[in-house]
């Protein structure tokens, strides 16, 4: 495939097959955003090793990355925000939330940040971190009266959200760690998202999860 063709492409991180996706949530999440607005750009795989690819695409080298060529010209969108923007501006249903969503106290909460911590360190404090903004999640969910965080239809904080509890109880397994049973907002959550096609369709296999996560 050239990438000087017209049309919407995304670089995407390829895993240690460089066949598939890397397990990046971010990946997942763009990935999610398209399908829901029934778009399905050209993916460009990058190995993680050789990134010359970007060079002429994005400056800061910064994966995933977002450009459309149309007319002769180029337009890039280096950061997951502005391809968020951007996708959101094709045709469609609007999927991102208006005032009194969710998403800017969910992305507060760190939930990767606190999970590589956990990878990292192993230890009981990392541990205890991290279910103590789980257990903030799991109040956070309860205030919902929808399937998803906020319609009964997937929208771009599902695609934020999802793909991070996906990494967090696969690779969490892998080392030992489960999300407590207690946490029955954040379960009842995890099973709805797992019903949904777009959430299977750009699913990373659970051996991708633990190869890109638990290798280190």
């Amino acid at each position: 495939m050239s990438s000087s063709e017209e049309g919407i492409y995304v670089c995407i991180q390829a895993d240690s097959t460089k066949q598939f996706p890397a397990a990046v949530t971010s990946t997942q999440q763009v990935l999610m955003m398209f399908k829901l607005k029934g778009v399905e750009p050209k993916v460009l795989l990058v190995l993680e090793d050789d990134k010359s690819i970007l060079k002429e695409i994005s400056p800061s080298g910064t994966l995933p990355v977002l450009f459309r060529n149309v007319k002769g010209s180029r337009e890039v969108y280096e950061e997951v925000g502005a391809i968020e923007d951007f996708i959101e501006s094709l045709p469609g249903p609007s999927l991102k939330g208006g005032k009194g969503s969710l998403m800017a106290k969910i992305q507060n909460l760190m939930l990767l940040t606190k999970f590589r911590s956990f990878l990292n360190s192993n230890n009981t404090k990392a541990e205890d971190t991290l279910k103590l903004h789980l257990e903030i999640l799991d109040k956070l969910l309860a205030s919902r009266k929808t399937r998803f965080v906020e319609s009964d239809s997937l929208t771009f904080v599902d695609s934020y959200l999802l793909p991070i509890l996906l990494v967090i109880r696969v690779a969490g397994a892998k080392k030992g760690f489960q999300i407590p049973a207690t946490l029955k907002n954040v379960r009842l959550y995890i099973e709805e998202g797992d019903k949904s096609q777009v959430f299977q369709e750009t699913r990373p296999t659970d051996s991708s999860i633990i190869d890109h996560w638990c290798r280190r």
